[in-house]
């Protein structure tokens, strides 16, 4: 564990926050979550770095920032999810550019870290990427090319001399094992990340000629039918089974679900066909339903914690009477022993959540 990583037995809530008209910055709180990571930041070739924040941008960025005021042992991320072939390739000069200006922002901006959600690279650039990683966090600590057998000790040694903290590198992992086995190079990268997050969920969603049945968004276990990878614990056992220690890895969990135009409504099932996505719900006007979180599992098996997309699709209008983000709260009680009681959901309809977030669905397996 870094040495700026905040206790709670070591455990983090990993909230990304996407700002949107209902849920602005000034309504996140200071201590549900143990990281906030803002979706998403912009590389740029000009520098190359990041590219400037809109005005929009710099003023939440402020307010999150400023919310360690409240809660000084909160750490705030810039996540960057696009245009990482400005950036990762053969010419390592170029990344090396790239990782010093990107902590000179991060530190301008007054980030603790930068999370790294590149959705996805290509089977060509994965072990560029893997480079990318390793020069990216040596610049994070100041440290130049070095091996990466002896970085950790290294960044921990700079930290000491410094006496600051040093900035925290995370990592968004794909829900498909196709993908991670093919495009990354995961014990490279698991040795130089202070954390990733698995994500785990959208396991389904209607996709025309690739996934027309329906599917759980985010089952702990696999369904039998599914790939045997089509799970929230299969994909974390993977990860770990590449590299990836438990206090590292975060099971990815979603505050929504997801919903279908079925072909017929008599078949209304599990892995019932479907013609298109749900219908828009009447309370945010986009796609989905309610979900409920797979945290307990997490703690048994000594994963590092969780990692949420996103808080602005947990309820924090209070529509369903269970207080303002009962999912987090649920979430926060569970892992971090906050002494919240866990929520109760009921088999109903509650509210629609929006398909942000598309993922590789591989027809090999």
């Amino acid at each position: 564990m870094s040495a700026n990583e905040p206790s709670n037995s070591g455990r983090k809530l990993v909230c990304y926050y996407q700002p949107t008209s209902y849920f602005p910055a000034s309504r996140v709180p200071a201590s549900t979550c143990t990281h906030l990571i803002y979706a998403f930041g912009t590389i740029t070739s000009a520098g190359p770095g990041i590219a400037p924040p809109s005005s929009g941008q710099a003023s939440a960025w402020n307010t999150l920032t400023s919310l360690r005021q409240q809660n000084p042992q909160l750490k705030v991320m810039l996540s960057l999810q696009k245009d990482f072939n400005l950036v990762v390739g053969a010419d390592k000069s170029l990344m090396q550019k790239f990782a010093a200006n990107a902590v000179a922002y991060l530190r301008k901006y007054k980030f603790d870290g930068v999370d790294m959600d590149w959705e996805f690279p290509k089977s060509s650039q994965k072990a560029y990427f893997a480079t990318f990683f390793q020069l990216e966090i040596a610049r994070i600590y100041h440290l130049g090319l070095c091996f990466k057998q002896v970085m950790r000790e290294a960044m921990e040694q700079e930290a000491l001399e410094t006496g600051g903290d040093p900035l925290l590198l995370s990592l968004a992992l794909p829900n498909n094992q196709y993908v991670a086995a093919t495009r990354y190079d995961l014990p490279a990268i698991a040795s130089n990340v202070d954390f990733a997050t698995a994500m785990t969920y959208d396991f389904h969603l209607f996709v025309k000629n690739i996934d027309t049945k329906t599917g759980y968004n985010s089952p702990l276990y696999t369904t039998p039918g599914d790939n045997k990878y089509y799970s929230a614990s299969a994909m974390a056992q993977y990860y770990m089974s590449q590299g990836f220690t438990a206090s590292k890895l975060l099971l990815g969990i979603p505050t929504y679900g997801r919903s279908w135009m079925l072909s017929s409504s008599a078949n209304h099932g599990l892995h019932a066909p479907a013609v298109g996505k749900g219908d828009p719900g009447p309370y945010r006007h986009l796609r989905g339903v309610y979900s409920f979180p797979d945290v307990q599992w997490a703690v048994q098996s000594g994963l590092g914690g969780v990692g949420v997309w996103s808080m602005a699709l947990d309820d924090a209008d209070n529509v369903c009477g269970m207080g303002s983000l009962p999912l987090l709260n649920t979430m926060k009680g569970a892992l971090l022993g906050a002494g919240g009681a866990a929520h109760v959901f009921p088999d109903r309809d509650m509210q629609d959540k929006p398909t942000f977030r598309n993922r590789v669905h591989s027809t090999q397996h």
